[in-house]
């Protein structure tokens, strides 16, 4: 039993020390160990080759573009501001949220993704494009 709680006591550690280096405030650990947060996460350019903590809900943007993504494995089920995730490596849309509130930004990355591809992984209540206007046309042409 008291491994079990230093098991857990070093994993809220972990999470714990993951949300200090990313700079994000108010947030909540669940007791599954998911990270909520009451605003927005900005982790993009961070070198990142995966998400270090499952993400739960976050009620503003979530961003983790420009990184080295091949999988969107720890991001919050539901965004309730922008989700970006271009320019990455990623290969599908598995582990995207199931909704988002805002936009959805998706390009550059090495899947040839299509709207078509967002529609059936998440429920976009906003756009699905760059906000850049620089989309790879692969995105709109299908």
């Amino acid at each position: 039993m008291a491994s079990k709680s230093i098991e857990i006591l070093k994993e809220y550690k972990r999470i714990k020390d993951c949300i200090i280096e990313m700079e994000i405030d108010h947030y909540t650990i669940n007791e599954d160990f998911t990270v909520d947060v009451d605003g927005s996460v900005y982790i993009c350019d961070f070198d990142l080759v995966e998400i270090p903590i499952q993400f739960g809900v976050v009620t503003g943007d979530f961003d983790i573009g420009v990184n080295e993504l091949t999988s969107l494995k720890g991001c919050p089920r539901k965004v309730f501001g922008n989700f970006d995730c271009h320019a990455n490596k990623l290969l599908s849309l598995d582990f995207s949220p199931i909704y988002v509130q805002g936009d959805f930004i998706c390009n550059k990355n090495f899947a040839n993704l299509t709207l078509d591809d967002v529609r059936a992984a998440c429920e976009v209540e906003g756009d699905i494009g760059d906000p850049y206007n620089v989309w790879n046309r692969r995105i709109y042409n299908r």
